[in-house]
Parts: structure tokens; sequence; C-alpha cells
């Protein structure tokens, strides 16, 4: 006689989602109804909700297995990698809010902040900034030049603001084509006094 041995296959060798996302696997080949599961099962870790895996709020990575509900010989595993981009923080790694005394700023103070992620490999970084802000300032003999250009495609930004007020700071990131962002308020303040400069003859030596 001829026999065909079988087992449950997943499709997906892995996959990604979100921090409190869903996702699901897809069965290529199965012995019957197969029950699904999660490990290591931890508080705020991912869990099977019948074929739905809703990703809990911890990122890393956990085994999802699919399991025949006819011959428990019969199984077939994949893995799970819960992502996020989790916050816009300062140098330090400390997330940017009055917690950490770091929202407000003072005009001409060096601005370094970085997008943190966890759980996976991001790419295709974003800020977004709001205006009246340059880099650097080149000063010579003949002139004192602003630069205003600075890179917002990498991981970290870093410039000065030149004004007062509320400012907004955002990113967006990819992973596993999953596009996140988040947002943070900070606020710049400056002197109110008025300074009167007097010039008289300048010259270099």
């Amino acid at each position: 006689n001829n026999f065909t041995v079988v087992n449950v296959q997943i499709a997906e060798a892995w996959k990604a989602v979100r921090v409190n996302g869903t996702t699901s696997f897809t069965l290529t080949n199965t012995c019957g109804a197969v029950t699904w599961s999660v490990s290591p099962q931890q508080p705020g870790g991912p869990y099977a909700n019948g074929s739905t895996i809703v990703a809990g709020t911890n990122c890393g990575s956990w085994t999802v297995t699919a399991t025949s509900t006819l011959d428990t010989n019969c199984t077939a595993s994949s893995t799970l990698y819960v992502v996020n981009l989790t916050a816009i923080t300062d140098a330090s790694g400390n997330p940017i809010s009055s917690a950490y005394s770091n929202n407000v700023v003072i005009v001409g103070q060096p601005i370094n902040l970085l997008a943190q992620t966890c759980g996976g490999t991001f790419s295709n970084f974003l800020w977004g900034v709001d205006p009246s802000t340059f880099s650097d300032y080149s000063p010579n003999s003949q002139t004192g030049m602003v630069v205003t250009y600075f890179p917002l495609t990498n991981s970290s930004v870093s410039f000065y603001w030149k004004d007062a007020g509320s400012k907004q700071v955002s990113v967006s990131a990819v992973c596993s084509n999953i596009t996140f962002s988040t947002n943070v308020t900070m606020s710049v303040l400056r002197p109110t006094a008025h300074i009167t400069a007097t010039t008289g003859t300048v010259g270099v030596n």
C-alpha cells in the first residue's frame, strides 16, 4: 500500500509584530486541527488566543508552536519577534519628560536625541523637528556662517534651537515592513532682558 507521512508545517519561519498588536501564522500542511501556543510564557509576553497571537507589552523573541489535536507528535514551530519604537530619549538614554527634567532646554543648548527601539532591526529613520534650528556656527575673519543643515535620517539627531517656545520633535522608523512613530514636546526658554550692544572699531590680530 502507498502511504504518506504528514506533519504540521508553518509557512513563515518567523514573523514580527508590534507591541500590543496581533498576528497569525499560515499552515501549509497539517494532520487535523491544531492548537497554538507561545513559549516561554511570561507576564507581558505574547500569548495565543485561538489561532491569533496577541503580542503583549514586552519586546523580544518567542517560539510559536502549532500542535495537532489528534497526534501530539505532529507539531511545528516558528519564531515571533515583538518590536517597538519605545521613546525619544536624551543622550543618556532617559525618555524626554518632566520626570527627568530634560523636556525644558535653553536657546543655544546642544540637543542630542535618540530613537529608542527594541526587539528588532529598525531602518528608514525620519525625524521631524520644529524650525528655527541650526547645527553649527563657523566664524572667520571675514564672516560668520550659521549652518542650518543636519541629518534627519539616522537613529539620532543633534542640533540647537535659536528661539523660545513649545517645540515638537517626532521620529518614525520601519522594522519588518511595520512603520512606527512617536513624538515629544519640549519647552525652549530664552532670556527676556533687553541687551544694547555698542560696537567700536573691530580688528583682527
